[in-house]
């Protein structure tokens, strides 16, 4: 039954593409090989001066968002001394979160100004995570941490979708492939250098203080785009 579900649930999803539109760019005689198109996507992507300058934003707040987001599980059983079962509603709540995010953007959007939609999601993410290790370590810390959580799902939907958006406007269609591999690229490289110090983080200053650590370096990248006048006017053309 699982198995036709999802064939089901495939065959629409690819029903839907044939309502996009696909613009029509002409083929470019040049090198193909990776390092040359990765050049040209960096090239284009310092460009645009607030979109680039809020990737490596976005890098670095996913360097200290990702350590604090694999330790949930330890969070809730070894912090708040709760159960697996408690851990599994934790992912729940975030899970439901991110859901309801990106059903108000795809509903109502991101607002006329979609930078204020990203500089909030910036500070929902990191003033929550912030509060995550100023809990009291007991079951009543617990259900306020996992009721939080449904805000940081939420502003994380916020912190990706209006970016993106932006990005696919701004620039070329011809070099849209290659800015976005560029960004998956940053992406990509941020979450595991965040990763490879969660461990030895936790283990030396403890959970709760690493997802202090999180927040208040997600709220200063925060302010730093505020500061940032290319950043603060990404949204305007």
């Amino acid at each position: 039954m699982d198995h036709f579900i999802g064939c089901d649930r495939g065959s629409f999803g690819s029903l839907t593409v044939l309502l996009a539109y696909v613009p029509q760019t002409l083929p470019q005689a040049e090198d193909v090989s990776f390092f040359h198109n990765m050049r040209l996507g960096v090239r284009e992507l310092m460009q645009h001066r607030g979109i680039f300058q809020y990737s490596v934003l976005s890098l670095i707040a996913i360097m200290f968002i990702m350590p604090g987001a694999s330790l949930y599980p330890l969070m809730t059983t070894q912090h708040f001394g709760g159960t697996i079962g408690q851990a599994g509603i934790v992912e729940t709540v975030w899970s439901v979160g991110s859901l309801l995010g990106g059903l108000f953007i795809s509903i109502w959007g991101a607002g006329k100004n979609r930078f204020v939609a990203i500089f909030s999601s910036l500070v929902v993410m990191g003033a929550t995570f912030s509060i995550f290790g100023l809990l009291p370590s007991n079951q009543r810390g617990f259900w306020i941490f996992a009721g939080l959580n449904i805000f940081a799902g939420f502003g994380l939907a916020f912190m990706n979708s209006p970016f993106m958006a932006i990005v696919q406007e701004r620039i070329k269609p011809e070099m849209m492939g290659r800015v976005m591999s560029v960004l998956m690229a940053l992406t990509n490289i941020g979450a595991p250098i965040g990763l490879m110090f969660a461990g030895p983080l936790a283990d030396q200053f403890g959970i709760a203080q690493l997802f202090i650590l999180a927040g208040v370096a997600t709220l200063i990248t925060a302010g730093v785009a505020l500061l940032l006048p290319a950043v603060r006017q990404i949204d305007k053309k």
